[in-house]
């Protein structure tokens, strides 16, 4: 066993072997520098057998841990160290000591999912840690849970969670299957999990976290969640489209206040995708339907304008997308400066060297603003909204009324996990149309959705 486990790690530098006499034979403990804790093994493990007269190999009878556990296969033997664990090994018996010590970083309220009011707590990257908030919401014994490996490189640790009784045990079923048959080298975030099950489509099957009550929430309402192992943002499952227009504060608030914000954000979503295009549509097929005091102004600057119409909104989306992803992908602080100087000062100048005019700028603004109001469908909503200047500008409010329902029949069409993507509207629900716009916690609060 020993043998076979100094030959897997050969050139590991982090490799520990501590060997010391005890009894009448030598001990042999072995551990991965950083995973294993070297004080509590040196304390709890070595120390004890060395104190021991005549050790027999008993690890059990002597050492200080938590967890001893016999070794069968030097599989198993490997897979222990690298979760940091220690092996003991006198003679033929080998056995697992519990003294793994992870970097944890302690939960805080995450940046993602900033609520106004109620809980601050979010998940991390540990999947015990977030185990285990959740087990502190959800004070239980039915909240059951499931632990996966995948990744064949990685091996990274998943846990499918959910709550007896109010899940479908179909569902949880299909997620673990999904899971156990997906094929994959490695895993490293949640949002890998998403794209080995859920396939290459436009439209989100899982919802995503970092805040623990939302996911509880969703939790009793009978989804079936999905941890990763080195990943903060906790997978729920079924997704569908009435959850991108809901939020945490509107349980915390009053129901008019909450449905008011609701029906905002569904109009904020129709801007992000349709704005731009229908306002090609109306310039080009359509002028009589644009205000008068507008319509002149955009003919006047039209006449020193270099470019069409469509292509100053193209230019306009494409530059914001830009200043966007110069803003993520630069360090915060730097990030930040970026992107605000460089729209006021590229939006400036291009105005007043006559490239665009200020009309389309505040179209554009407005509609690659308010996608971030509903920020699971941002990037969906990114490509419909190039697609939707084209067909605008080539063929008017009937090609914008045909892509539409394009897209609504599309959705209607999609699924997550058997659940139709746009429940409650198609197939019509009216207990869940209590929680769809109109916001009527006193009855929806915590009741299991049929889904």
């Amino acid at each position: 066993m020993l043998n076979a486990i100094m030959k897997r790690f050969d050139r590991c530098g982090d490799f520990v072997l501590r060997r010391f006499p005890s009894g009448d034979g030598e001990v042999c403990i072995c551990y991965i520098r950083g995973l294993a804790d070297r004080e509590y093994l040196s304390s709890r493990v070595i120390k004890p057998i060395m104190e021991q007269s005549g050790f027999d190999g008993d690890f059990t009878a002597c050492v200080q841990a938590f967890s001893v556990s016999p070794v069968k296969s030097a599989e198993e033997a490997e897979k222990g160290l690298l979760d940091g664990q220690a092996l003991a090994v006198f003679g033929a018996r080998c056995c697992l000591i519990n003294a793994s010590a992870p970097e944890k970083r302690s939960p805080q309220e995450p940046d993602s999912d900033v609520t106004v009011r109620g809980p601050k707590i979010g998940f991390t990257e540990d999947g015990e840690t977030s185990m285990a908030l959740l087990r502190r919401t959800l004070r239980t014994p039915e909240l059951k849970s499931e632990t996966i490996t995948v990744g064949t490189v990685t091996n990274t640790r998943v846990t499918i969670v959910w709550l007896n009784g109010r899940a479908d045990d179909r569902l949880v079923s299909r997620i673990k299957a999904a899971l156990e048959t997906a094929v994959a080298r490695g895993l490293t975030d949640s949002g890998n999990i998403e794209t080995l099950i859920g396939g290459v489509r436009l439209l989100p099957a899982f919802g995503s976290s970092e805040k623990t009550d939302k996911v509880a929430s969703k939790l009793v309402a009978g989804r079936v969640g999905v941890i990763c192992d080195g990943s903060p943002f906790v997978l729920t499952a079924p997704y569908v489209f009435a959850e991108s227009l809901q939020s945490a504060d509107d349980y915390y608030r009053t129901p008019w206040y909450a449905s008011f914000m609701r029906i905002l954000r569904l109009l904020a979503l129709l801007i992000s995708v349709f704005l731009p295009g229908m306002f090609c549509a109306a310039y080009y097929h359509s002028p009589q339907t644009i205000p008068p005091a507008i319509y002149s102004s955009v003919l006047e600057l039209k006449e020193v304008l270099p470019l069409p119409l469509w292509a100053e909104v193209i230019a306009a989306l494409t530059v914001f997308e830009l200043l966007r992803e110069v803003g993520v992908r630069m360090p915060q602080r730097v990030g930040d400066a970026v992107g605000i100087v460089g729209s006021l000062i590229l939006g400036d100048a291009a105005v007043s060297a006559g490239l665009i005019a200020p009309t389309t700028v505040m179209l554009v603004a407005l509609a690659a603003v308010t996608a971030f109001i509903v920020p699971v469908f941002m990037y969906a909503s990114l490509i419909m909204r190039y697609l939707l200047v084209f067909i605008g500008a080539a063929t008017g409010f009937p090609g914008i009324a045909a892509a539409a329902a394009v897209i609504i029949c599309a959705m209607a069409a999609e699924d997550s996990f058997g659940t139709p993507y746009m429940k409650p509207i198609m197939p019509y629900s009216r207990k869940g149309m209590q929680d769809f716009l109109i916001a009527i916690p006193k009855k929806t609060l915590f009741r299991r959705e049929d889904v």
